[in-house]
């Protein structure tokens, strides 16, 4: 269970990078993790996702590519470490300071769709582990 939980809060991070991948890449075995994506590919994919559902300003998209490639380093920084208690625990909080960061960027509305992405991801995520 630690071990999913560790993977599924690394797919989270990247949600967007799923989400904008053709569907032989959501397809990974579950042994693979998202660590071996280009952070900026990652970034690049999560931000595109985003100026297609969210309806992102130039300024935003500008913004919110910034910060998806800071986190995305982050991110693989952090995956790299292992799996281990405290790396889930660094996770957990860079995507609460992401979340936190998102929603001073976006509109009300825009964030409530970004929240629905997510919870969509972590859905998604589950069946396919469980499947």
């Amino acid at each position: 269970m630690k071990s999913f939980s560790f993977y599924l809060l690394v797919a989270v991070s990247f949600f967007m990078a799923s989400c904008g991948s053709s569907k032989n890449a959501t397809t990974q075995s579950s042994t693979q993790t998202n660590t071996d994506i280009n952070a900026e590919e990652m970034a690049d994919k999560q931000t595109a996702q985003m100026v297609e559902r969210l309806n992102l300003t130039p300024e935003q998209e500008t913004t919110i590519s910034a910060v998806n490639l800071r986190y995305a380093q982050e991110m693989k920084t952090i995956a790299q470490q292992g799996r281990s208690i405290s790396t889930m625990k660094n996770m957990r909080a860079m995507n609460q300071r992401k979340t936190a960061e998102m929603e001073v960027l976006l509109s009300e509305e825009q964030f409530v769709e970004y929240e629905k992405m997510v919870e969509e991801m972590k859905a998604e995520l589950r069946s396919r582990r469980r499947g």
